[in-house]
């Protein structure tokens, strides 16, 4: 009995899990379900929407609804991924489109103009043809690997084709994985109802021996019980088999899920790294641009200063509005060291102290200046020279050297980076070494001029003549206004002092070239005077 008993108590543990099971199954069965319809339904409409859209403007992206499983939850989430990433190429797409295409209309209209100006200069077009086709063969070149970068992003596009071919064969796969489950389940409900019957015959083989327990004796009724608990162990080895072979399908069912999901990260993997590539490619197609943009821009702006390209923070006009932040700014900071020069000249009024700054801070611009200017036009000179004479064309002018193809470019490349190289210029303190030689000025002090290059005056100094001496034509600062003459004021303003005469420069003028427009006005300190008291 006892042992009967126990049979009754197995079965319905096994019952109770065959139940959990089943539960288990129909929520393995719901997941399945929810993601087959996310792929079959959302997923291949989106992407077709996507890949109709001409502009920005029609790509749309909106959330998917949350549901109430984290394993569906998961899945729209990755669903979503893909979406954003793949909408994400195909903005990059249409801007690299739209780019390219206004690229070419710039071209166009550049070479509109410069054929219809040609009739006015046909000669010196002649003798600039071969330079213009040798860049004309550089924008074809470029623009060879532009088509280049776009067979490129249509292999790419092959590639998404092939993980979209891939999630079709997934699709595929969950649906003969929806089918082999449906067969377990109705395999479970046969395991179930059989069991259920065996159950029934259980119960009628328990009323039979108690029966034969009360009209036999003790020994027949021990041995048909013997009898019968061999057989009812026998009945449960046998359902204990199907329970396992039942569980051990249902294992491999959810080793097949599992599979299918990593099969999706491989999948969102595979995107990730495409959304690289674009990245890659994006960086390249921007340097071709930018290095396109240079060449077009260098050819208009070649000693041409009334033609400046907006895009250049360092243009003459953003360099004069410099200049003058300069002497509202650091010079003004400067001339705070009035106090630390009075142990150098004692004897001195204060006013006389500022007036030996002032001609000092003159001199550190003016020096700073021309050994700038000196400092540049040697590069390219040697550059050329160097050049002229490895490739054997014969002597040439200095205007001719500068017009060497390598002298263009090192000037591009040099006004790309001139912050670094006027960096490079203060910090090794190569400017400004020998300033006090040949300059006549009896109050002139090295101390105070060492003090005075100490500041960030100095540096600033450093940076903005870099910048000037390295345009095309070379920006100009005013040199010839000397003491005692008459003080222009169309060019430069009164320090302190009003009056028609100069006493000295404070500030020098600054010029888009030599002879050309006025950016900056000067600042002189004046008197009524005659000029022979100043001289």
């Amino acid at each position: 009995m006892e042992e009967s008993a126990n049979l009754i108590f197995q079965n319905e543990r096994l019952r109770e899990q065959i139940q959990n099971m089943s539960d288990e199954m129909a929520n393995y069965q719901e997941e399945h379900t929810y993601m087959l319809d996310m792929l079959n339904s959302l997923l291949p409409d989106t992407m077709t929407q996507i890949d109709r859209a001409t502009s920005k403007a029609n790509l749309r992206f909106e959330e998917l609804p949350r549901q109430p499983n984290d394993f569906m939850n998961k899945c729209t989430t990755a669903i979503e991924a893909v979406m954003i990433r793949y909408i994400k190429m195909k903005e990059d797409l249409i801007k690299a489109k739209q780019d390219l295409d206004d690229k070419c209309k710039s071209i166009a209209e550049w070479t509109m103009k410069v054929n219809y100006d040609s009739g006015e200069e046909m000669k010196a077009y002649q003798e600039q043809n071969k330079k213009i086709r040798m860049y004309e063969n550089d924008i074809q070149s470029k623009v060879s690997e532009i088509h280049g970068y776009s067979s490129k992003i249509k292999e790419l596009k092959g590639k998404y084709a092939t993980v979209e071919h891939q999630l079709c064969d997934i699709k595929t796969s969950n649906q003969i994985l929806e089918q082999e489950n449906m067969k377990k389940k109705k395999e479970l409900v046969d395991l179930q109802k059989s069991l259920e019957m065996e159950r029934e015959e259980s119960r009628k083989k328990d009323r039979f021996i108690e029966k034969c327990q009360a009209q036999e004796t003790h020994l027949q009724s021990q041995i048909r019980n013997q009898e019968n608990m061999q057989s009812l162990k026998l009945e449960k080895d046998n359902l204990k088999t199907k329970v396992l072979n039942q569980h051990d399908d249902l294992m491999k069912t959810k080793n097949d899920l599992e599979s299918m999901k990593h099969r999706l990260l491989h999948v969102q993997t595979e995107n990730s790294n495409l959304g690289k590539d674009i990245q890659v490619l994006k960086r390249e197609k921007d340097d071709l641009q930018t290095r396109l943009s240079s060449v077009a821009g260098e050819k208009l702006t070649k000693g041409n200063p009334s033609i400046t390209d907006l895009g250049d923070p360092n243009r003459p006009m953003k360099i004069g509005e410099k200049y003058g932040e300069l002497y509202d700014n650091e010079w003004t900071d400067a001339m705070e060291n009035v106090g630390n020069v009075k142990k150098y000249y004692s004897d001195m009024k204060d006013v006389e102290n500022e007036e030996i700054i002032i001609r000092h801070l003159h001199r550190l611009l003016e020096c700073c200046y021309k050994e700038c200017f000196e400092m540049a036009d040697g590069q390219l000179q040697k550059l050329g020279t160097t050049f002229a004479e490895t490739m054997c064309l014969g002597p040439m002018s200095k205007e001719e050297t500068a017009n060497l193809p390598v002298c263009r470019e090192a000037s591009i490349h040099r006004r790309a980076n001139s912050e670094a190289f006027a960096k490079y210029l203060y910090g090794k303190k190569i400017v400004c070494k020998n300033i006090l030689n040949d300059w006549d000025y009896h109050n002139k002090h090295e101390n105070v001029m060492q003090l005075l290059m100490e500041t960030t005056f100095f540096e600033k100094c450093v940076y903005l003549c870099w910048s000037m001496a390295i345009q095309d034509p070379v920006m100009y600062l005013d040199d010839d206004l000397k003491a005692g003459m008459p003080l222009d004021k169309n060019t430069y303003k009164e320090f302190v002092k009003s009056g028609d005469t100069v006493v000295y420069v404070v500030w020098p003028a600054l010029f888009l070239h030599r002879n050309g427009p006025l950016l900056y006005k000067g600042v002189a300190q004046a008197s009524w005077k005659k000029a022979e008291q100043f001289v």
